[in-house]
């Protein structure tokens, strides 16, 4: 393996599947692919996140678990301990342009205890009044799960997958 691989690199290994558009559920299981790496797995924690106040709630909160797999689905320890990277906002285009696998949806019961029931959305620019906000936009202190309010997509939730798999690998620009 090498020392050292380019971000573009990571994001061009990245497989696209079948295109799904349909909003994706709390309680879905995905996975997408990084070829040479394996299937990483997530779960839809909530899809309703409002990013600014007065706007329609169409963004998700993700959670990206440890386990890599070599198949599309996969059982996989799904405990709130077993986070590969922080949990990350995305928009439904990670399924769209099918990078993201949908691949079961669990019942409520199966994921309630599975999904922490408030996220703490931290803000860093300067320009706002408040740092942290919960995930109605409300200000709040700081709590654990910490969620940027930067919107991540698969490719820097692939680049920050592989940092966490491969620490003693650079990652250069």
């Amino acid at each position: 393996m090498k020392n050292e691989i380019k971000s573009d690199e990571i994001v061009s290994l990245i497989v696209k599947g079948k295109r799904n558009y349909k909003r994706p559920q709390v309680g879905d299981l995905f996975s997408f692919e990084i070829k040479g790496v394996g299937f990483i797995h997530g779960l839809v924690a909530k899809n309703d996140l409002v990013w600014k106040k007065d706007s329609p709630p169409e963004f998700s909160i993700v959670y990206i678990y440890k386990d890599v797999t070599s198949e599309l689905s996969s059982d996989i320890n799904l405990s709130k301990e077993n986070f590969l990277i922080e949990p990350t906002i995305v928009n439904d285009m990670q399924w769209r342009s099918g990078y993201f696998q949908t691949y079961k949806n669990l019942t409520k019961d199966e994921y309630s205890k599975l999904i922490f029931e408030n996220h703490c959305l931290f803000n860093d620019l300067k320009s706002d009044n408040y740092q942290y906000t919960n995930q109605e936009n409300q200000p709040c202190e700081e709590f654990y799960p910490l969620v940027s309010r930067w919107l991540g997509s698969v490719f820097t939730i692939a680049i920050k997958s592989y940092i966490k798999l491969y620490p003693d690998i650079k990652i250069t620009e």
